[in-house]
């Protein structure tokens, strides 16, 4: 599945068609981070050794990057920690 569970889970407790949501989008390939322009969305940030943007998008254009071939996934972007030493 291209959409992680914890935005699935946002996207079926959120129904406000308004609503967005920041999201990281990885792609097939760099050049692809263009879907957003397309889209209408400037990205918030470009990962180029990862092939993958920061974006705040809305539900509607979560379905149309999860139906673009090009697209790997889409997940929430929220804080990660690295764990600590062992």
């Amino acid at each position: 599945m291209k959409i992680e569970t914890s935005l699935a889970d946002e996207l079926r407790a959120n129904r406000d068609d308004s609503r967005k949501f920041s999201v990281i989008v990885s792609f097939e390939d760099s050049a692809s981070v263009e879907l957003l322009r397309h889209l209408g969305v400037e990205p918030t940030a470009v990962y180029q050794s990862i092939a993958a943007a920061a974006a705040v998008v809305t539900a509607a254009q979560i379905a149309t990057l999860a139906a673009a071939g090009n697209v790997t996934s889409i997940e929430l972007d929220q804080p990660a920690a690295a764990l600590g030493p062992r």
